[in-house]
């Protein structure tokens, strides 16, 4: 039995996915664990907040390393996952868009990735 080929968009955008859990991850490392050297300088409830902010990042960042490793393993759900959550990252950059060259960026990457995914041949490669 011959094994199916994965498209290179959706190895590029599964390893995007690798990189922002992995960023997520560390931002919220940093969160728990940094806020330690300031915490005498911080009010006892700051301190727990950002604390609490990291553990929800570091949960975000397992989420999105599980999506990229689903979409590498080429489950329709992770596909249909990526195309909800860009499509509320394109409505929330169009929703604040400042007419800046990073928003304009965002607006294209994030509509060329709904296309891609939404492409008869990659839905194929899915089923």
């Amino acid at each position: 039995m011959k094994k199916k080929t994965m498209s290179a968009g959706v190895k590029v955008i599964s390893v995007l996915a690798y990189i922002i859990g992995g960023i997520h991850i560390l931002a919220g490392l940093w969160f728990i664990l940094g806020i330690g050297f300031l915490q005498d300088a911080m009010e006892g409830f700051f301190a727990s907040y950002f604390s609490g902010f990291g553990v929800v990042l570091i949960a975000i960042g397992l989420v999105i390393l599980y999506i990229g490793r689903s979409l590498w393993n080429r489950k329709n759900w992770a596909r249909r996952a990526v195309l909800v959550i860009v499509t509320l990252n394109l409505l929330g950059t169009i929703a604040v868009f400042t007419s800046t060259a990073e928003d304009i960026a965002k607006v294209i990457v994030y509509l060329g990735i709904i296309v891609y995914l939404s492409k008869k041949e990659i839905k194929k490669e899915f089923s």
